[in-house]
């Protein structure tokens, strides 16, 4: 399975300690030059990729300007997404929405950290997505509306808050 990710499902769930969920989950990540550059420099992060063995970093073969962008992306997610085309990925993680319809319109399959999670609870990996988003809360500046929290604990199975 071929998958890419952008910056932040990478970052939110190192910041929580459970970025080991991944390869867990799907082997090798590969991650564009400009995401492995944001995830280093993140001043409270420093996730240098080259410590994790399963973390591939690709640079993408076409260029990310000659795409026909129809919204502001950041590097990151411009890179993610244009790899994600070349490898034709079968998921791409990315959790701004802007990048994530941007990807859908594009024949691509976004899932974002909160799918992750759920993934990650439907394959026993975790035991409840509830406390892995009040780790996310309590630890990082991740954003997430009640409305979508609730649409998850649900199909995790758990209680909505």
């Amino acid at each position: 399975m071929i998958v890419v990710a952008d910056t932040s499902p990478v970052s939110n769930l190192h910041a929580v300690g459970s970025l080991n969920l991944l390869p867990e989950l799907y082997g090798e990540i590969l991650v564009p030059p400009a995401v492995a550059i944001e995830l280093a420099q993140a001043a409270d992060l420093a996730l240098r990729v080259q410590d994790h063995p399963w973390i591939r970093v690709m640079a993408p073969t076409r260029q990310v300007a000659a795409l026909d962008w129809h919204i502001e992306l950041d590097p990151g997610e411009a890179e993610a997404i244009t790899l994600a085309l070349d490898l034709g990925a079968e998921v791409i993680l990315v959790d701004e929405l802007e990048a994530r319809d941007e990807a859908r319109r594009l024949g691509l399959r976004p899932t974002g950290l909160l799918g992750v999670l759920l993934l990650a609870k439907k394959q026993g990996l975790i035991s409840s997505v509830g406390k892995a988003i009040r780790d996310l809360r309590q630890k990082t500046t991740f954003w997430m509306s009640r409305e979508i929290i609730n649409l998850v604990l649900r199909g995790a199975g758990e209680d909505p808050i």
